[in-house]
């Protein structure tokens, strides 16, 4: 049986039988509401330059919930959002004009439908979404020279799906397991070399992680064990780097256990068993097209560590 239809919409609320709604829009400086048509200020920093920009977006949200029983719900949202824009600082010595002082904000409209919904008296709990967002005017690493800015680049869209699940199987033992597939790429050509259907930087299109805690009483103290994994697919570089790098996919795995109490924490863990050698981002240097940093995982670290509650 249907326990409850609702609606939503950020603002004026009304209500009629077990609808509601709500309607609200409002601008964004800085990160903060503020009412009327704000302008976001740009600090002059390292280099030779100073910049203004207006910046005017609205974000509205709305959504709508279906409780089917007390238990289980499906739901739906539609929200607009943006990612301010910002300075670019170049390097010393730059000549004027070389790169984009600034760049502009970045719009976004996402949608997602879902469900969720708890089994076997709560003890086993399912989220599940499909999600899609659409950018225009995303902002993207470009390449100006021998030097590199970030500067708007045009379409794009993202979508998949994600889930969550947790069990219980007896008291103290939660098992975990989280993911995603995701289709991130631009829907039109770009002015630094993206291509129409080509990926997003960075973005896997598979990640999942997985995770088993056990707490137990023992001797006036609680006991504690977990292992975590976690896999994220292969990636791609940003599209300055000439032939783009492909990121190959890892996995890595910890471990920890120790004993607690409400006042404080002995345990002792293991990071990166395997000691995997994950490159998780690729680029240029910071200003620089002509040189790159990549950023490695914490090799396999093994340690004890106390903490205290006050």
């Amino acid at each position: 049986a249907v326990t409850k239809l609702a609606l939503g919409a950020d603002g004026l609320p009304f209500a009629v039988a077990a609808l509601e709604f709500h309607l609200k829009t409002h601008a964004i400086r800085g990160g903060e509401a503020q009412a009327g048509e704000p302008e976001l200020n740009i600090v002059p920093s390292r280099g030779d330059f100073h910049g203004r920009r207006r910046s005017r977006h609205l974000r509205s949200h709305a959504d709508a919930r279906w409780h089917v029983t007390p238990d289980s719900m499906f739901y739906a949202r539609i929200a607009s959002g943006f990612v301010p824009g910002g300075p670019n600082v170049a390097p010393f010595g730059v000549p004027p004009g070389t790169i984009p002082t600034t760049y502009s904000s970045s719009t976004t409209t996402n949608y997602e439908v879902g469900y969720k919904s708890a089994y076997l008296g709560n003890h086993l709990t399912l989220e599940l979404s499909l999600f899609q967002i659409n950018w225009e005017d995303i902002q993207l690493t470009q390449t100006f020279g021998i030097y590199n800015a970030i500067a708007n680049g045009g379409t794009a869209v993202s979508r998949g799906v994600e889930w969550a699940l947790n069990y219980v199987p007896v008291a103290g033992l939660t098992l975990g397991w989280t993911g995603s597939y995701t289709d991130a790429h631009l829907t039109e050509d770009t002015p630094n070399g993206g291509v129409d259907g080509d990926r997003l930087p960075i973005t896997p299109r598979w990640q999942t992680a997985a995770s088993v805690d056990y707490k137990w009483p023992m001797f006036g103290v609680n006991g504690f064990a977990g292992a975590d994994w976690r896999y994220v697919g292969d990636r791609y570089a940003d599209f300055t780097t000439g032939t783009r790098q492909q990121l190959p996919s890892y996995d890595i795995f910890d471990l920890r256990a120790g004993i607690e109490t409400d006042t404080w924490t002995l345990g002792a863990f293991v990071k990166n068993v395997g000691d995997e050698r994950a490159i998780s981002f690729v680029g240029n240097e910071t200003g620089l097209a002509t040189q790159q940093r990549a950023y490695i995982s914490t090799p396999r670290t093994i340690g004890v560590e106390l903490t205290a509650n006050f």
